[in-house]
């Protein structure tokens, strides 16, 4: 996944990476918000997005972090994938190989 958030301090190297999570619920999305802020740092907290439910934050160990919940994902030409079948799930040949 690409992301186009910026930390406050801008960028450097080592804090120009997130992990993103994509949750299975709700409830699993709060419960990863919860234990990755406990002495962390909020950068969004969890909202409703036109994706589905986002937020972002940094761990107390600098980690950033994104956490995903629903929605469907949809590309720029607006073709969207079953959530079983989404571009990141879905088998992709390997060069060199029919």
């Amino acid at each position: 996944m690409a992301s186009d958030m910026a930390t406050d301090d801008g960028d450097r190297p080592g804090n120009n990476v997130s992990l993103c999570l994509i949750c299975d619920s709700k409830a699993e999305m709060d419960k990863l918000f919860s234990g990755l802020t406990e002495g962390g740092r909020v950068r969004r907290p969890p909202r409703e997005e036109f994706f589905g439910r986002f937020a972002a934050l940094t761990d107390r160990f600098g980690f950033n972090w994104m956490l995903m919940f629903g929605g469907t994902p949809t590309a720029s030409n607006g073709t969207t994938w079953p959530a079983a079948e989404t571009p990141t799930t879905r088998p992709t040949r390997r060069p060199g190989r029919k």
